[in-house]
Formats: C-alpha cells, structure tokens, sequence
C-alpha cells in the first residue's frame, strides 16, 4: 500500500486484519476502483508465490466511504487503527504490527512513516 505513498495516492491510515483490510487514502491520479483491484492483484501473485498454489484472495467487490471533512477522516482512522483492540487481538492499537497506529506520533497523532515507505522514489 505504501509503494506510491505520496506519489499517486496519500495513505491516511491502514490495518491489515486476519481476515479484511481497512485502507483510508487520498487518490490523486487513478479512479479508486483501480487502486484496489492493483493492490488485491499484487497480493494475490505474491501470496500465491509463496503458499505455491492459485487461491482465490479476495472478495470481488470492496467496500467505500467518501470523506466530507477532515473530522470524518480523524473518526475513520480512529476505528481503523482501533480494529484489532476491538476484536481483542491485543489491548494497545500501536503494537499491532499491520497498522498505521504503530508510525502515529503520540503527541502530534501525525502519521511518521519511515523514509523509506514514504514514496517508491524516496531513499
């Protein structure tokens, strides 16, 4: 998700559950339709690579929200980064390894990506 991390999109917030993902983004220059179905086939090449075998990955369709305003974007990165203390895999959202809670700053709530995840073009 983050190859093209402000690039051709902003990812706002992420987590990566057992069984969903939850991805809040910005999309600058592709339909969203088109983000998702890259990011769904890359995984699915990729997962099969390594289980050895051709499984189907993903449901068809997704599910999406317009954002009106940035409290609405603060409210669903909140649940989004909340998702795994929800379902009880663990009591602080920032130790889930598969989450955007684990880069958010403490104090400023910002997302701090390392520099290497910030744009396939960044060193």
């Amino acid at each position: 998700m983050l190859h093209f991390h402000r690039e051709r999109y902003e990812v706002l917030g992420w987590c990566v559950m057992p069984n969903h993902v939850h991805v809040l983004v910005h999309v600058w220059r592709m339909p969203l339709s088109k983000l998702v179905q890259s990011w769904k086939s890359y995984v699915a090449v990729r997962a099969n690579e390594i289980l050895r075998q051709r499984k189907r990955f993903w449901e068809p369709e997704y599910r999406d929200t317009f954002m009106l305003n940035e409290k609405q974007e603060q409210t669903a990165i909140n649940y989004i980064e909340n998702n795994p203390s929800k379902a009880r895999l663990l009591t602080r959202p920032w130790e889930w390894p598969y989450s955007s809670a684990r880069f958010r700053s403490p104090k400023t709530r910002e997302l701090v990506l390392p520099s290497g995840a910030q744009s396939s073009s960044s060193a």
